[in-house]
């Protein structure tokens, strides 16, 4: 109870996310009378054992990005996130392709009515729209390469969640598109200090607020070059980011 409580939201001044519940060794792993040679060698959470190869390198460097919910409206979180990758892209060298059915320029950009709408290859689609399933099924009928989902209320939060999160999980197994999140943030795409010298950490963690007080110590000489906030692991996940970190 007190070490509950010490790491309760009292300690911070802002509210920690909402961590998804691990998922039932019953409810993906087949049972023995059931497995046979061609059965993938699976943990405890019915995932596979085995390292997979996935490009996180252009997921991490994507060289255009459409952001579905893009908005300057004062006031309105996805105002901020819409600022942030607009900076991020112009930074990077990347094409950034605001969408909404709505607008005609966001931040001086032209905004694209759909997302069939935005012209060439998708590296990345960042998904900030409240109908979160069903704009990443038009992601993967667009056939970005990977997507975000930052909205919460999936797993975390309950029963209700949890079908939706399961309806997400089929998307992802019936599509081609990589999905970082849901329940995720923007950490993955942070600026990093350059002038720091010595080992880089690569940092992982389930939610931005676990990672932040690691990210500040920058402020006192530790060098960090990635992050990576995994979310609810409905595709992307630890493992994925590990192997690409280490192999760098």
């Amino acid at each position: 109870q007190l070490a509950r409580d010490l790491t309760r939201a009292s300690y911070f001044t802002v509210a920690a996310r909402p961590e998804p519940p691990m998922p039932k060794a019953q409810e993906r792993m087949p049972k023995a009378h059931e497995r046979t040679p061609d059965t993938p060698n699976l943990d405890a959470s019915g995932r596979p054992l085995e390292l997979r190869a996935v490009d996180l390198d252009t997921f991490l460097h994507p060289k255009t990005i459409a952001l579905i919910g893009a908005s300057e409206q004062s006031a309105k979180p996805n105002t901020a996130m819409t600022r942030k990758f607009e900076a991020w892209a112009k930074v990077n060298g990347a094409e950034f392709y605001p969408v909404h059915p709505k607008y005609e320029t966001v931040l001086g950009h032209r905004v694209y009515p759909s997302l069939f709408d935005v012209p060439g290859d998708i590296d990345l689609a960042i998904v900030l729209t409240g109908r979160a399933v069903e704009t990443f099924e038009e992601v993967l009928a667009r056939k970005a390469k990977f997507a975000v989902i930052f909205a919460a209320g999936f797993s975390e939060v309950g029963k209700e969640g949890a079908a939706l999160e399961r309806r997400l999980e089929n998307l992802v197994a019936e599509g081609g598109v990589r999905l970082l999140g849901p329940n995720t943030n923007l950490n993955a795409f942070e600026s990093f200090r350059e002038d720091l010298d010595g080992p880089a950490i690569a940092l992982i963690t389930q939610s931005g607020h676990q990672g932040r007080p690691v990210f500040q110590g920058q402020e006192i000489g530790i060098r960090l070059t990635h992050w990576a906030p995994t979310g609810n692991e409905v595709d992307l996940e630890f493992a994925d980011f590990c192997r690409h970190f280490a192999d760098q």
